[in-house]
């Protein structure tokens, strides 16, 4: 018997665990974000970001064999009991340009104020969805085919998120 794959949806998540001596400078990567949102403008360049980037995309060719160009780094904050409506990053007449994986990183997120909900459909059923709680430091990195919410902010600070996508290159 022979098996022929024809699809795969993972989520791959964890923490960014930086070596002794590479912190990752969150206020840097707070004030970045904070600038953006508010002047409306892209995301700047900053070795903050760069760390993170880097260790994803080492992370998913190392244990994955996942080989990820960066398409795009967004940055947003959300205020206390704002949410994101359901979102999908493909353009749906434009499939050559849009990404195949979208990673969300939790910059400043309260303990427990935010939740990340990913929707799929099981080849059975539809409106499936996969739950996870997105913390400080930690990474959820999914196919950009499904689409994602982020739960309304539990706390009364500001949570912040940065977003990546990639397309993935043979």
């Amino acid at each position: 018997m022979k098996e022929i794959p024809l699809s795969k949806k993972s989520i791959y998540h964890g923490n960014v665990d930086m070596p002794e001596g590479f912190e990752i400078d969150y206020v840097q990567l707070v004030k970045d974000i904070t600038v953006s949102q508010l002047y409306n403008k892209k995301i700047a360049f900053s070795k903050a970001r760069d760390m993170v980037n880097t260790y994803v995309t080492d992370y998913a060719l190392a244990y994955h064999k996942l080989h990820l160009e960066t398409l795009e780094q967004k940055g947003k904050f959300y205020l206390p009991l704002e949410h994101s409506f359901e979102r999908s990053l493909i353009d749906p007449l434009n499939l050559k340009h849009s990404p195949d994986y979208i990673m969300l990183y939790g910059v400043e997120i309260e303990p427990g104020s935010c939740k990340i909900k990913i929707f799929y459909d099981d080849n059975r059923r539809k409106n499936r969805y996969w739950e996870i709680l997105l913390e400080n430091n930690k990474f959820i990195m999914f196919p950009a085919n499904l689409s994602y919410s982020v739960s309304k902010n539990l706390s009364d600070r500001l949570n912040y998120i940065l977003t990546t996508t990639y397309h993935e290159s043979k």
